[in-house]
C-alpha cells in the first residue's frame, strides 16, 4: 500500500513540477519581423533559418540556445545603419525573451542548467 502512495505521490509531484514549452506563440513574433525582411533578404533568412531551427530544438537547451542566440544576431543585423534599427533592436529584445522563456522551461523539464541573457536584464 505504501508503494502505490509512494508512486503516486512520485508521479503528482512530476506532474505538476513540469512546464509547459510552448513555441508557437513565438510566430506572432516572427510575423512581425516579416514586416523588415525587405531591408536585407540575407539577415531575414538566415534569421527565420535559425529561429525555425530553435523551435525545433526546443527540448535541447544547448542547440536552441545556439539557433535562438544566431537568430537573434541575424534580426539585430536587419536593422543596422536604417531607420528601423531601434524598433528592431526592440523586437529582438522581445524574442529573445520570450526564446529564452521557453528554453528556461525546456531546462526546469530536464533538470539541466540555462542561463540566460535576456531574462536577467528584465530583472
Amino acid at each position: 500500500m505504501s508503494v502505490v502512495l509512494f508512486a503516486a505521490a512520485a508521479y503528482l509531484t512530476k506532474m505538476l513540477t513540469q512546464k509547459d514549452v510552448r513555441v508557437d506563440k513565438l510566430d506572432d513574433l516572427l510575423k512581425k519581423a516579416h514586416q523588415y525582411s525587405g531591408l536585407d533578404k540575407e539577415n531575414f533568412y538566415g534569421f527565420v533559418t535559425n529561429f525555425n531551427m530553435f523551435k525545433e530544438w526546443i527540448h535541447d537547451v544547448e542547440l536552441a540556445t545556439q539557433f535562438l542566440y544566431k537568430a537573434l544576431e541575424h534580426l539585430e543585423n536587419i536593422g543596422l545603419m536604417t531607420e528601423f534599427q531601434e524598433e528592431i533592436s526592440e523586437l529582438a529584445k522581445i524574442v529573445g525573451y520570450f526564446g529564452e522563456k521557453e528554453i528556461m522551461n525546456a531546462a526546469i523539464n530536464k533538470n539541466a542548467a540555462f542561463h540566460p541573457k535576456y531574462l536577467n536584464s528584465r530583472l
